[in-house]
């Protein structure tokens, strides 16, 4: 006999990075690696471990008078068999997000309705921005991606012998 099992749990993971923010996007920085315009993969990114993953984060920054704003595109990653089921009737595969600095702002992003991505395949990438206000020429700061979301995976435990009781005793 063979068992088929649906498991659904769920999670909540938090990724980070930290990213460099200049007042000046041409000003150079000679302390540290600044640039206004960054890739983080792999390593440089540290994350729980989680089915979805943040496999990139694209960053930029640029002045806006008194402010700067600035941009994130977070890719996603489905790096496990299953799927994204967070909905009450769990019909539709909805991932709660949140896209934040250190320093508390929090991004807008494209293509999340009320804080929910719609997670339907392998990969997604989700274009974020906010504006800071700096009082130093640059700074340090982490760029924080949260994920809530349950997760469906299907299990085939099999094949099992199931016997009598008292079958294959003596």
């Amino acid at each position: 006999t063979i068992f088929l099992v649906d498991v659904t749990y769920p999670l909540q993971t938090k990724s980070r990075t930290d990213i460099c923010l200049k007042k000046d996007p041409a000003y150079e920085v000679t302390e540290i690696q600044c640039d206004s315009n960054m890739i983080f993969s792999g390593g440089s990114i540290k994350s729980d471990f989680a089915p979805i993953v943040v496999d990139r984060i694209e960053t930029s920054i640029v002045s806006e008078g008194t402010q700067n704003r600035v941009y994130a595109d977070i890719h996603l990653r489905k790096a496990s068999v299953g799927d994204v089921v967070y909905s009450e009737d769990h019909t539709q595969n909805l991932m709660g997000i949140r896209v934040s600095l250190g320093s508390g702002e929090v991004f807008d992003c494209d293509t999340v309705q009320d804080g929910y991505l719609e997670f339907d395949g392998t990969d997604e990438e989700v274009s974020c921005d906010t504006t800071v206000i700096l009082e130093e020429a640059w700074q340090v700061d982490s760029l924080n991606v949260e994920l809530v979301y349950d997760y469906s995976i299907g299990l085939n435990i099999g094949p099992v012998p199931i016997k009598k009781l008292g079958e294959g005793l003596d």
